[in-house]
């Protein structure tokens, strides 16, 4: 299963400022300063989401379509708040508690939540990427393109299997549980069309 939004308090030892923290967003750790928004700032922030950040990551998601030939699925793009009321669900149907992505293809949608403090997009960034580092990759665009490959996997390949074991990578690391051998024929079709080492994708996508 893929972890929700967890944020802890580095040691002194590790940052010189105490005012910054490890975060742990759907599957992708990153440190980045720490940041406590009030009601009224997530509200803020889901009003923003709606405009630009929004638009951004769908005109992304129609670019890897495009490329890959996959049929665009509806995506529910969304702040995740662990405040909100149990039974509060975005207009698709998402309950705003969750904070873990995913795609579903017997229901056919993409759900991308976005930890509230992440960095929401404000311009869409080179396609395709000149480098398949995570040094430079937001955090909604990691979640986005592990997803697509999610539905490369079953849309294009036929071989999406969420209960499928890991994989035995080249550098003899594991993957995760539904990142085995059917997410590896998804992202050997993505490194197909773009020209990049399968193993390097995965190392980044899913790590």
């Amino acid at each position: 299963m893929l972890r929700n939004c967890v944020s802890t308090r580095t040691e002194s030892t590790t940052f010189q400022s105490a005012s910054f923290s490890r975060r742990v967003c759907g599957r992708h750790a990153y440190t980045r300063p720490l940041f406590r928004p009030t009601r009224n700032e997530v509200s803020m922030t889901l009003r923003t989401l709606s405009t630009v950040s929004e638009s951004v990551i769908r005109a992304e998601y129609q670019r890897l379509c495009n490329a890959m030939g996959l049929v665009p699925v509806p995506l529910d793009i969304y702040v995740s708040d662990d405040q909100a009321p149990p039974e509060s669900k975005t207009p698709l149907g998402s309950f705003l508690r969750n904070a873990t992505p995913g795609y579903s293809g017997t229901k056919r949608i993409m759900v991308l939540p976005l930890c509230t403090g992440d960095d929401q997009p404000e311009e869409l960034p080179s396609f395709p990427p000149p480098l398949w580092s995570k040094h430079g990759w937001p955090a909604w665009r990691f979640e986005l393109w592990h997803e697509v490959v999610h539905q490369v996997s079953n849309d294009l390949m036929g071989s999406w299997d969420p209960k499928e074991p890991g994989r035995i990578r080249r550098d003899r690391s594991t993957s995760d549980q539904g990142h085995g051998i059917g997410w590896f024929r998804g992202i050997c079709r993505l490194a197909a069309v773009f020209g990049a080492d399968p193993e390097e994708i995965d190392l980044l996508l899913d790590r």
